[in-house]
């Protein structure tokens, strides 16, 4: 049985997912298809990047360090030359793992009103175990679009836009064994998705219990988006 993430609301049978450049624009429901082509674009992306090699950040990021230095002399001090030691044997330490500093971010915009959990879980995984950091642009995301949003590596918010978020939807039919299967089946992605916004947010978890316990839909606007850490700019 799927599980749902989505806000009641009848989803649009269209849905569009297309790159530009390294933009990557994705609209409608979340289904099968539609997040196997987002999946397939990123991997894109990121295939690029590792046949690319390194984008040009860590000159700049060298150039930043050596512009923060007050250097007074021609020659670096030993202090200095030891910080910058510091800071390039970290760069190599971390340079395999995800979100790279090599990379340019891939920017996703998301409108979307939800759609199929697991589904939606299979692009969360892909977004944080890419190299590539992954941006996340939205007016829209709600139910299942707000958990991919909060995946991103950061995440924007348009003024006007509205995110949603609320317990998993379920419905099970069969025998008793298979609801009962159903149900524990669906709390486990229940618990999924609130630990995953309690990691990626500062909402309390005392509001995610309350949201689960009175079925709550909360609707959450830029602002108060952004005072709870889940997104980290206003555009």
């Amino acid at each position: 049985m799927q599980k749902q993430l989505n806000n009641g609301i009848a989803t649009q049978p269209n849905v569009n997912v297309f790159r530009a450049g390294r933009k990557v624009f994705f609209s409608g429901e979340i289904s099968e298809d539609s997040i196997f082509e987002l999946i397939r674009i990123l991997n894109e992306i990121e295939e690029e990047d590792d046949s690319n090699g390194n984008q040009g950040n860590v000159e700049n990021t060298m150039i930043d360090v050596l512009d923060a230095f007050e250097i007074k002399n021609d020659k670096l001090s030993k202090e200095e030359l030891s910080e910058i030691e510091k800071i390039g044997n970290e760069y190599r330490k971390n340079k395999e793992k995800p979100n790279s500093l090599d990379r340019e971010p891939i920017h996703l915009y998301i409108s979307t009103r939800g759609g199929d959990a697991y589904e939606c879980w299979g692009l969360i995984d892909t977004i944080r175990t890419m190299k590539t950091p992954v941006w996340g642009y939205t007016y829209k995301a709600m139910s299942a679009g707000f958990f991919i949003l909060i995946a991103c590596d950061r995440r924007f918010m348009y003024q006007n836009g509205t995110l949603l978020y609320h317990q998993m939807q379920t419905g099970s039919v069969g025998s008793l064994q298979d609801i009962i299967e159903d149900t524990e089946e669906a709390m486990r992605m229940q618990y999924l998705v609130e630990d995953l916004t309690l990691d990626c947010t500062n909402i309390p978890e005392e509001r995610l219990n309350e949201i689960r316990e009175k079925k709550i839909d909360w609707y959450i606007d830029s602002q108060t988006a952004l005072e709870l850490g889940i997104v980290d700019e206003i555009i």
